[in-house]
């Protein structure tokens, strides 16, 4: 699921393509202890995993502002601004500028798992979760997405069947 796209699709020649409300990619990826050895180490996997960055990807930006998230979310307890994620990203060495963390934001957002409200950031709540549950986040905002698809792909299949069958 994890990667929420608006791509447009008009060029590739499919008159569907314009149906497509969006695009969810979820990996499946072994989780070898060597990955749970450091924190950022953990972050890359889950968002390689959540779709959120490509096999062999090199651009770190979207690795640091979820880090920094979480860094407040999880570690601190607390909602970020804008300015406290900057700040925690330059502290990490993270060269970052506010228009690049914004966009990230906004790409964590469109994937459901980051909120935001009066300036702040958080993860966002899943109805079945406690406030800061990032399990609870994912399960929610992922499985929500792929049930919605899955069901009307089961219906496409269901009237194909009845379809050939008549």
């Amino acid at each position: 699921m994890a990667k929420l796209s608006s791509k447009s699709h008009e060029s590739v020649g499919i008159p569907e393509a314009e149906l497509v409300r969006a695009e969810w990619t979820v990996r499946s990826l072994r989780l070898p202890p060597s990955v749970s050895m450091t924190r950022k180490s953990m972050v890359r996997w889950l968002a390689l995993s959540l779709g959120l960055i490509s096999p062999g990807e090199s651009r770190t930006g979207v690795l640091d502002v979820l880090d920094a998230l979480l860094h407040f979310q999880l570690a601190e307890r607390t909602d970020p601004t804008v300015p406290d994620l900057l700040e925690r990203a330059r502290a990490q060495k993270t060269a970052i500028n506010e228009k690049a963390l914004r966009y990230h934001l906004l790409a964590l957002k469109r994937a459901g798992l980051v909120e935001g409200a009066r300036g702040r950031y958080f993860l966002a709540r899943a109805p079945d979760g406690e406030e800061r549950d990032l399990t609870a986040t994912l399960r929610h905002s992922y499985g929500a997405a792929i049930g919605d698809a899955l069901g009307r792909a089961e219906n496409a299949a269901k009237m194909l069947t009845k379809a050939y069958r008549s």
